[in-house]
């Protein structure tokens, strides 16, 4: 009887610990600061010469610094061509802005080298990079990337949760 008596306290205060952790006041995922946001969606990369490659496996990451107000991408699964292996790619510290209803602007029209795995990449830079993240919803992100100073893509996203 003692062992039903201390159970039924322990699950309702497990009860009361849950629900107070779920109040609705709380930020959605990713609207923390430095707390990452998981998307997925449809990305389209573009060759020099018009052909387009479209891939659904590719996950994205943002991750925000509110106090820098900087933002760092994180491409896992990248793939820009039907032959290329899949990559992690990040691009980090980019500066954004915030507007209403808990969006996010990014705009780097300069060249900037990404990095795979915390090791910059300069035979890859990125440029033009535009990404629009609305917290809860999804993120659109367009850049270009070229490669080995030859041949520049251009990559699409639209991203949701």
């Amino acid at each position: 009887m003692k062992i039903f008596k201390y159970a039924s306290i322990l699950l309702a205060l497990i009860s009361i610990l849950f629900l107070s952790s779920c109040s609705s006041d709380e930020p959605t995922a990713g609207g923390d600061n430095n707390t990452p946001a998981y998307m997925s969606g449809t990305t389209t990369s573009t060759s020099p010469d018009g052909v387009a490659f479209t891939s659904q496996d590719t996950e994205y990451e943002v991750v925000l610094d509110y106090e820098l107000m900087q933002a760092s991408l994180y491409i896992n699964g990248a793939r820009f061509a039907e032959r290329m292996p899949s990559l992690n790619i990040e691009f980090l510290n980019l500066a954004f802005t915030t507007g209403v209803d808990n969006s996010i602007h990014i705009d780097v029209a300069d060249e900037f080298i990404p990095t795979m795995s915390g090791r910059p990449q300069p035979s890859f830079p990125i440029s033009n990079l535009v990404a629009d993240y609305t917290i809860g919803k999804g993120m659109t992100l367009n850049f270009n990337c070229t490669l080995n100073g030859m041949m520049t893509y251009s990559v699409e996203c639209e991203v949701e949760y």
